[in-house]
């Protein structure tokens, strides 16, 4: 453990090595395409994401995520509340899993990226690692939650609901 008055020397060769980077005209893109699904005149102003409340679009929105899962070979579970998980196998999968993820239900004035951008940046990361045929040692979950922060199933969140015993039947194979 370094105190206050320590000094570490290290190159910014060691700091900042170069590996895989995300296209980030794709994961844009990707935003734009989820964000599209739901234009509507009150929602100007705010993320146009899947809508806050269930309606069709929520579902439009749902699968065609999960469809962008399937596409990159991931195997999709969806557990009794819609909370969408997505593994990508590793080298060891008797090791916990890498979880990546957020929700994709809109927070109202919650911004652009809110959510979307913690799923399918981990969707990004998935197909770079899959272009680049990068095997990890530990698995990689993708995952979106219904109503992570609570704004529409009051009083509380469904990811609240995600019990760890389920994780681990779920996550670990």
């Amino acid at each position: 453990m370094l105190d206050a008055n320590a000094t570490l020397a290290v190159s910014s060769r060691t700091l900042f090595k170069r590996g895989p980077s995300i296209n980030a005209k794709r994961l844009y893109e990707a935003l734009r395409n989820l964000g599209e699904i739901v234009v509507t005149p009150t929602m100007k102003a705010v993320f146009k994401g899947v809508p806050a409340r269930p309606r069709p679009a929520d579902g439009e929105g749902r699968r065609l995520v999960v469809a962008w899962m399937r596409d990159l070979g991931l195997e999709v579970t969806i557990d009794r509340i819609g909370n969408v998980f997505a593994r990508r196998e590793g080298r060891r999968n008797d090791l916990e899993p890498v979880m990546i993820g957020s929700h994709i239900d809109s927070v109202p004035t919650a911004g652009r990226f809110d959510g979307c951008l913690g799923v399918l940046g981990g969707l990004e990361i998935v197909r770079v690692l899959n272009e680049q045929k990068i095997q990890t040692d530990r698995p990689i979950v993708v995952a979106f939650f219904t109503d992570e922060e609570g704004c529409h199933l009051a009083p509380t969140c469904s990811a609240a609901l995600w019990q760890p015993t389920f994780a681990s039947t779920m996550l670990m194979r």
